[in-house]
């Protein structure tokens, strides 16, 4: 650097203009660490909500489909709408969260393939649960009404492969995510 170059920049307005160019960088690089440190806290937290909505989803339908002599119409309903896509949105009134829901918000965020790898058992289920509540229920049909007397030996091992497909979802997200 030749002594002419070195005298234009000593001179004040350039050491202040090179020294607010640095400090307006560090600034902007702070508040765009801050603003992806931020988002990713928010991405944690709908994942870490995602991830127990969906345990308790699977608990629900694990003692929905294990009652056996006990297993009422009400749990039938009751299991076939908490596995059944809800294709509202999430701002709807009506919306509320389902297995198939949960499933695809958690693959979508983590590029996990659980619900195209459970889809079919899934659809299977949910089609064994909707035949059993077209058939049990009549007009006026109590929902503690009990059914298990009524269901095939195809409808109850399809409830047993419920309950096996609800532990199996939950150990393929727990070993998926280590959670």
């Amino acid at each position: 650097m030749n002594k002419k170059s070195f005298n234009v920049l000593n001179q004040p307005f350039v050491l202040w203009f090179l020294s607010s160019v640095v400090v307006a960088f560090v600034s902007w690089q702070y508040t765009e660490i801050q603003n992806s440190s931020s988002a990713h806290r928010a991405e944690e937290q709908i994942l870490r909500r995602a991830n127990l909505e969906l345990k308790l989803i699977l608990q629900d339908i694990q003692f929905g489909v294990e009652q056996k002599e006990n297993i009422t119409l009400g749990h039938i309903n009751g299991t076939l709408v908490k596995m059944q896509y809800n294709a509202s949105s999430p701002t709807n009134q009506f919306y509320f969260a389902t297995l198939q829901n949960i499933m695809l918000e958690i693959d979508s965020r983590n590029k996990a393939e659980g619900l195209e790898k459970y889809q079919r058992e899934i659809f299977s289920g949910v089609k064994t649960l909707s035949n059993i509540c077209t058939r049990e229920a009549k007009q006026f049909t109590n929902p503690s009404t009990k059914v298990w007397v009524n269901l095939t030996s195809q409808e109850r091992e399809s409830l047993n492969k419920l309950s096996n497909l609800s532990e199996n979802i939950l150990s393929y997200y727990q070993g998926y995510y280590g959670s």
